[in-house]
């Protein structure tokens, strides 16, 4: 292993899987946090150690990463939404233990987790971002500043993932957004 400090890859889907290999490869000690035995990133061959906890069991993934910091201060990347809104709900006690990928004021985190307030982040640091709208009745769907096609998805969560099965549908025209 190289001199590099640990990580700790929380959520082990995608992106977590992929994060875990790329680091893995490049020599840096990687222990994998998952919420779920089914995360295909736990067999994960690059994970110096992979542990289970659960997603309502603060103490536990606080306790994990305590441990992981034995090897030095380690890098928390968080995969998905939930393993963002663990570090979000224990912040100060998470950034004690753990640096991130994050930005360090807490109330950025959550602007740039909705996407409702995501384009006045990126307005306020000067980038750009497609338009984005949320209507709040049929009207204001029909009268949008923007052409179709659209994106429909959740403001927050996985929730709309989880019960409809994407993240994101598209809609061809304002007839097709407004039968969601």
């Amino acid at each position: 292993m190289s001199e590099s400090r640990p990580a700790v890859v929380y959520g082990l889907l995608w992106a977590g899987l992929s994060l875990a290999r790329a680091l893995g490869r490049a020599g840096v000690r990687v222990t994998g946090i998952a919420s779920d035995p089914n995360d295909f990133g736990l067999r994960s061959r690059y994970l110096a150690e992979r542990h289970l906890t659960t997603e309502e069991d603060d103490e536990r993934t606080l306790s994990l990463l305590r441990d992981a910091a034995g090897a030095g201060r380690p890098i928390l990347f968080p995969e998905r939404d939930e393993n963002v809104h663990f570090v979000v709900r224990r912040w100060d006690e998470v950034r004690e233990l753990a640096d991130m990928p994050l930005p360090d004021d807490v109330e950025t985190v959550l602007s740039l987790r909705r996407k409702d307030r995501l384009r006045v982040e990126a307005e306020r640091v000067g980038l750009s971002i497609p338009a984005t709208a949320s209507p709040k009745d049929e009207t204001e769907l029909r009268n949008l500043a923007f052409p179709p096609p659209y994106l429909i998805k959740a403001v927050t969560g996985q929730e709309f993932a989880y019960a409809f099965g994407h993240k994101v549908f598209v809609a061809d025209d304002a007839d097709s957004a407004a039968n969601f």
